[in-house]
């Protein structure tokens, strides 16, 4: 059986579409005091209670203890905690950071678009602009590539390439690796410039010789594509692939599988089983698709419909936070739901069954 296009049996899904529906389940973990304890200890209580009392002195000494522990990320996650689970807090906080420096106003942005509402983006903006104009880098990349590839505001999609661009720049000067990489995303592929694919090559090589390994999968898309300034050369192409997966790229995992297929030997399909792991082990939806079909029929071991079900819901998840539009979110949820209907066969799931191909035909 060709483990990337397995034979789907006679008895397989047009014969299926002759059952019904019921809902799936999509699990979701509320936000709570004892889910913010065991990651934070007693800092979100205390910093709530600084924050209510006014004792702005300690509340900003918690928050630079957060941040000294958990990064920038973990300072945006802790403030959307403590929101979450004391909600009048909200307006006291804002008032507060309106007077701090850009990488916690650049938190408050990221917190106000998690918490949603009817339009996010309204106040979220305005956070995420002041941030960069106070010179912010990750704030100037995020600005960048929000008016770069367009995002909603008030139900229409607001798009300015130019600006994008010029925020984008500025994040890449300032030293941000995902501006450069945004960058030359946008003159390879010409959003919101002329395309330019040499200079593309030529910003992702830099960031490739400055440590940026991220870089290394664009940059590995020349080597194996060819260009007229670079030749093509797979073997180079493909240890860029293997450095950007060792360096944690779950999209470079889910490539290198494909290539690996494609050398038609027993060590390569094992390496390829090994890459699609990593992959949907990353949350990239192809490849939590493509494992859970591997698993089905029982590609390079015994068939696990229980396996291939918790990589179905682990698929509709991503589907569900990654924030596609109606298109991307049909196109995915069709090979989401095939493989389920698929996967509830196996497993003699009829309820699941019926309901994932309900599902599918909502999305056909």
């Amino acid at each position: 059986m060709n483990p990337r296009n397995p034979v789907i049996p006679a008895t397989g899904l047009l014969c299926l579409l002759l059952f019904a529906t019921w809902a799936l389940p999509v699990a979701a973990v509320e936000p709570g005091s004892v889910l913010l304890e065991q990651r934070y200890g007693e800092k979100p209580e205390r910093f709530a209670a600084a924050v209510r009392d006014g004792k702005r002195r300690r509340a900003d000494r918690l928050l630079a203890d957060v941040r000294a522990e958990y990064g920038a990320r973990g300072l945006a996650d802790f403030l959307l905690n403590v929101v979450q689970t004391w909600p009048g807090l909200r307006d006291d906080l804002e008032t507060w950071l309106a007077g701090h420096g850009a990488e916690r106003q650049f938190a408050w942005y990221h917190v106000l678009r998690s918490l949603g509402g009817p339009d996010p983006m309204a106040t979220a903006l305005v956070w995420l602009e002041m941030a960069a104009d106070k010179g912010h880098a990750p704030a100037q990349a995020e600005l960048g590539r929000l008016y770069l590839f367009g995002f909603e505001r008030e139900g229409r999609v607001v798009r300015d390439a130019s600006l994008g661009l010029r925020w984008m720049r500025q994040a890449a000067q300032a030293g941000d690796p995902g501006a450069g990489r945004d960058l030359a995303y946008a003159y390879r592929h010409g959003e919101g410039v002329a395309p330019d694919p040499r200079r593309a090559f030529e910003l992702l090589s830099e960031l490739h010789r400055d440590g940026h390994a991220p870089a290394a999968a664009d940059l590995a898309d020349f080597y194996l594509d060819g260009a007229p300034f670079v030749s093509r050369d797979l073997a180079r192409g493909m240890r860029l692939l293997e450095e950007a997966m060792a360096g944690g790229d779950a999209y470079a995992a889910w490539r290198l599988h494909e290539l690996y297929l494609r050398e038609n030997s027993a060590d390569g399909r094992r390496r390829a089983m090994d890459a699609l792991q990593q992959a949907a082990n990353g949350g990239v939806i192809p490849a939590l698709v493509e494992l859970a079909r591997w698993h089905v029929y029982g590609v390079l071991r015994e068939a696990d419909a229980d396996k291939a079900l918790a990589l179905v819901d682990a698929a509709l998840r991503r589907v569900d936070e990654d924030g596609y539009d109606d298109a991307g979110r049909r196109f995915y949820l069709r090979q989401v739901y095939r493989v389920a209907a698929d996967a509830a066969l196996l497993a003699g799931d009829y309820r699941y069954l019926r309901d994932a191909l309900n599902r599918l035909a909502d999305v056909i």
